[in-house]
């Protein structure tokens, strides 16, 4: 797409998987996603996530020595390991688009593509691919998630689209205010662009590999957090 004065590009060339190695059930959906993205053509790459072993969040290896990792902290006790560790791998994929500086298309590893997605759909903004949903009543209409009327955010990160001005502001708001809920819940719709023009994708995969917070074990969850991150 063209300005008055300079091109910027929009071409998506690949996507990346978010996978967690060793995990036969993401492994396996991750291989699946790959198939679908072949399948219209979409280069796809398999991105290794963030997991939890022995009561800590661990970085894989190939971002071990990543010194942004620790300018991020968790600032909600309340949040399980895993969702802090979904949020990460998220995280860890903004930071790849702006080491690639072009677009790129995120995946959950249970996600599907079912039709090309080739172009992003404005500069500074979020795609939104679709999910299960969607599909199931035939409804393109962005929907969001909803806390309550003021606070809305993108429904299922299952499936989406960033350029490198997005991945910059995401990745700011995360290191300016650190980890303070779910992934879903942080992208909030009154701070950030999500535009949707089709349904390109959808979740479709096994139970959640993310553990929710239990209220009845609040003294369990802050010590775990003393010693959370580890990389």
């Amino acid at each position: 797409m063209k300005s008055l004065n300079f091109k910027f590009d929009q071409n998506i060339d690949s996507a990346h998987i978010i996978t967690i190695k060793g995990n036969k059930t993401s492994e396996s959906y991750a291989q699946r996603c790959m198939e679908s993205c072949e399948k219209h053509n979409m280069i796809s790459y398999l991105h290794e996530a963030f997991r939890v072993k022995n009561d800590q969040v661990v970085a894989p290896n190939s971002l071990k020595n990543q010194g942004w990792i620790k300018w991020i902290k968790c600032m909600n006790e309340w949040l399980t390991l895993s969702e802090v560790a979904c949020f990460l791998s998220h995280v860890s994929t903004w930071a790849k688009c702006m080491e690639l500086d072009k677009p790129i298309v995120i995946f959950e590893h249970d996600a599907v593509l079912i039709k090309p997605y080739t172009s992003h759909v404005a500069l500074n903004s979020i795609g939104y691919l679709g999910c299960k949903y969607q599909i199931q009543k035939q409804d393109a209409r962005m929907i969001y998630g909803q806390l309550n009327s003021n606070y809305r955010f993108m429904y299922c990160a299952h499936a989406y689209s960033i350029d490198p001005y997005m991945a910059k502001n995401l990745l700011s708001q995360v290191v300016k205010y650190g980890i303070t809920t779910s992934l879903d819940a942080f992208i909030r719709a009154d701070i950030f662009n999500i535009i949707q023009k089709d349904i390109y994708a959808y979740d479709d995969g096994p139970i959640s590999t993310i553990t929710h917070p239990s209220f009845n074990n609040h003294e369990e969850s802050q010590k775990k957090y003393l010693n959370a991150f580890k990389t």
